[in-house]
Parts: C-alpha cells; sequence; structure tokens
C-alpha cells in the first residue's frame, strides 16, 4: 500500500502503509521526486557523478539532512513540512551509523541518454550504507535527480549483487 504525499509517494518495501513518523523508523525505503535538481537551479551542467559527489561531500560534513532536503527542495509538489520529515529521518538513520568514511559508486547504468541510475555505497564507523539514484536530463544538460531508494538493512542491500551466484 502506498503513502501518498502529494504526488510524491513514499513506499515502503514490505508493501504496507506506513504513516510518516513510522516511516522514520523504516530502514528500507524509497523516495520519488516529481521533479528538481540536487543542487537548485545553478545546478546545471553538473555530471550525475558530479551531483552524488556534491551529495556525499555535505554527508561527509554532517549534513545529511540538508543533502536530502536540497535534493527534495526542488521538488514544486513536496510540501516542505513532508520534506523536512522525511530529511530528518534520513539524517537520524545516518547518525546512527557512525562517521561518514566514504563511498564508491558500485554500478552505474546508462538507461536512455537522458536516464542514468547510479548504485553507491557509503561507508559509516559501524556499518555500510546503499543508495540508488535516478538521475534524468529532460535537455541542455540540466540533470536533475528523480529517485533515491537507499537500504540500510545488511540482510538485503547486496541481494541484487548476490543474485544468482553460489555462495
Amino acid at each position: 500500500m502506498e503513502k501518498q504525499c502529494g504526488v510524491n509517494r513514499l513506499l515502503p518495501m514490505k508493501r504496507h502503509s506506513l504513516n510518516l513518523p513510522a516511516l522514520a523508523l523504516s530502514l528500507l525505503f524509497t523516495v520519488w521526486f516529481s521533479s528538481g535538481n540536487l543542487h537548485g537551479q545553478d545546478g546545471k551542467g553538473l555530471t550525475p557523478k558530479q551531483l552524488v559527489g556534491s551529495f556525499y561531500a555535505l554527508c561527509k560534513e554532517g549534513r545529511a539532512a540538508e543533502a536530502l532536503k536540497k535534493a527534495l527542495s526542488a521538488s514544486s509538489t513536496l510540501k516542505p513540512e513532508d520534506g523536512n520529515k522525511v530529511a530528518a529521518a534520513y539524517a537520524e538513520m545516518i547518525q546512527g551509523m557512525g562517521s561518514f568514511l566514504d563511498y564508491e559508486i558500485t554500478r552505474e547504468t546508462q538507461i536512455t541518454k537522458r536516464t542514468v541510475v547510479i548504485r553507491c555505497m557509503a561507508h559509516f564507523q559501524k556499518q555500510p550504507f546503499m543508495s540508488e539514484f535516478t538521475f534524468y536530463n529532460p535537455g541542455e544538460n540540466d540533470w536533475r535527480m528523480i529517485h533515491l531508494r537507499y537500504d540500510a538493512n545488511v540482510a538485503t542491500m547486496f541481494a541484487s549483487d548476490l543474485a544468482g551466484k553460489a555462495p
């Protein structure tokens, strides 16, 4: 069941209904954005990899909530209070993982000339954290993050990487 947030949707991976406070406790969910550049209107010309680097630079500075708020802020359909709740839940989850160490891009997939998916593994003091960013370029090299999926559950975050591989 989907939790509607304007036209943006927050989809718990287990497909059961969650309100936003309960969503803050969820370690695996997806955030959809209708549109928006990771760092506002002045982000034109940045590649998806550069946008991911900007996102993690803020995380490294201990500003994970701000990084996600910036990604959410360009959406004209997301209510600011909903964006704040999601960003606060994200930051709280990240804070429990200890210090941010670094990140690596584990996979980059060009779906079309205008759509790119970048999967990253962020390394924290206590555990890794998987994020999958989807970017769209409507034209004029104006890449926008339109989807972010993240997974802090070590039992599931490697499932797609290990599928079909014998132990």
